[in-house]
């Protein structure tokens, strides 16, 4: 029993990557126009200026790498499902869950109003068109959340698990 499953971030089509590189670069350079005409007429001193091309520049670049370079894989081989980020196309490991100390998975809010869970890590896919899933699961003696975007195929397994569980 092993299934892992990639959220569908969705890998952009060429041309769609190329516009939105073309629009992210024209957009720094009219910030620039605007903020070297404010310079010129005395209205915001050059550090200003400089401080903030740098931090829309840095905005930008954090936005469209968490769009569209970030995704998640999840994967279960029967004993522990593991979360891992994958960055461009470096998977690190952020979670694992074991299936002892699984005790619901199914929709968010039910889970919600079933389970008083503190801490919340999120693992959904943005662009995907899964449906959100929550999975409620007990360490150290706290309640704790996941909430991902399983497939069907995993979905169904995790289903089976903690029914068989019970």
């Amino acid at each position: 029993m092993a299934a892992i499953y990639q959220s569908t971030k969705g890998r952009l089509k060429p041309m769609l990557g190329i516009a939105i590189i073309l629009i992210s670069v024209l957009s720094l350079f009219a910030l620039d126009g605007v903020l070297v005409w404010l310079y010129n007429k005395g209205r915001i001193s050059s550090t200003v200026a400089a401080a903030g091309i740098g931090v829309y520049a840095l905005i930008l670049f954090l936005v469209l790498l968490w769009r569209f370079s970030i995704s998640c894989t999840y994967s279960l081989d029967g004993v522990k499902l593991l979360f891992c980020r994958v960055y461009i196309r470096n998977p690190r490991l952020e979670e694992q869950v074991l299936v002892r100390e699984m005790l619901y998975f199914g929709d968010p809010e039910e889970a919600a109003r079933k389970f008083d869970a503190k801490r919340t890590k999120s693992f959904t896919a943005r662009r995907g068109v899964l449906k959100t899933k929550a999975l409620i699961y007990k360490r150290e003696d706290k309640l704790r959340r996941v909430l991902f975007s399983p497939n069907e195929e995993l979905t169904q397994m995790l289903t089976d698990l903690i029914r068989n569980k019970k």
